[in-house]
């Protein structure tokens, strides 16, 4: 007899990142940047191992912010504190000045 692997509940996972501003200075790093948002959306495309069956993970929604100045508006901190993300995956965004984040679909 073989045994059937239950498969987990729904689970919401957040993850943030922030670009140093270093690095925001290079006209090179930026076009990576927007590849790099580009290819976000698509991280579990194709992924499955035995453990995680295709089709168990995906990127429901990218928040992107991007910042007028090098040094930044805001701190990291507190950008990333803007966002609330419930566990069903709904999520709140506080207003930050002069800061307009972009919500991009998952694919």
């Amino acid at each position: 007899m073989g045994t059937e692997t239950p498969r987990r509940s729904r689970r919401v996972h957040c993850l943030w990142g922030d670009v140093a501003a270093a690095c925001r200075a290079h006209r090179l790093f930026r076009r990576r940047c927007r590849k790099i948002k580009a290819v976000l959306t698509k991280l579990f495309e194709g992924d499955a191992s035995s453990a995680r069956p295709e089709g168990s993970m995906q990127v429901l929604k990218l928040i992107w912010w991007e910042h007028s100045s090098k040094a930044g508006q805001y701190s990291s901190a507190k950008v990333h504190g803007s966002l609330k993300v419930n566990a069903d995956g709904s999520y709140e965004l506080e207003k930050l000045d002069g800061l307009t984040p972009q919500e991009i679909d998952g694919f």
